[in-house]
């Protein structure tokens, strides 16, 4: 009986902390000088990497939206109309363009800036053990290009995931 009075006692202390609640972001402009590697990356590659995602925006209709932070698909259309005038590799060049169409912004969460950011596909996949309506095409195995990476290099409490 005692240790339950205890825990009952530790339990109704640990509740009087700060409540610990969903992450927050709030996001701050800062300036592009504030990005660690600005003025030495290769921003060249990073425009590479807009230009494609260009070639599906040019797709979509100007009204579409990209959500809240993306704006409209007519936003993105002067931008990626200058891109494609940046000469290929020219970092310097590059980071011009980045300079004159996007602002960069810091991401904390009320107030802290240290955390994990995280981005995963999992595919989920229909299909049947013997080929029929709409399972015609056989999943013969992993892809050769799979990446899978052992969390536990840059986390010991993510060692094996």
């Amino acid at each position: 009986m005692r240790a339950l009075s205890i825990l009952g006692l530790v339990l109704a202390l640990a509740s009087c902390g700060a409540p610990v609640g969903p992450p927050r972001l709030d996001l701050e402009q800062i300036e592009f000088s504030d990005l660690k590697g600005w003025d030495s990356d290769a921003q060249s590659r990073a425009l590479v990497a807009f230009r494609r995602s260009c070639a599906v925006i040019s797709a979509a209709p100007d009204d579409r939206s990209l959500g809240r932070l993306g704006g409209r698909i007519a936003d993105w259309r002067e931008p990626c109309a200058a891109a494609g005038a940046v000469a290929q590799g020219d970092d310097s060049a590059a980071r011009g363009f980045f300079e004159a169409y996007f602002t960069p912004l810091r991401m904390t969460d009320q107030g802290r800036a240290e955390g994990l950011y995280t981005g995963y596909y999992e595919p989920l996949l229909s299909g049947a053990k013997a080929p029929g309506g709409r399972f015609t095409v056989p999943i013969h195995g992993l892809p050769p290009d799979l990446v899978s990476v052992d969390l536990g290099l840059f986390a010991d409490d993510l060692a094996a995931r």
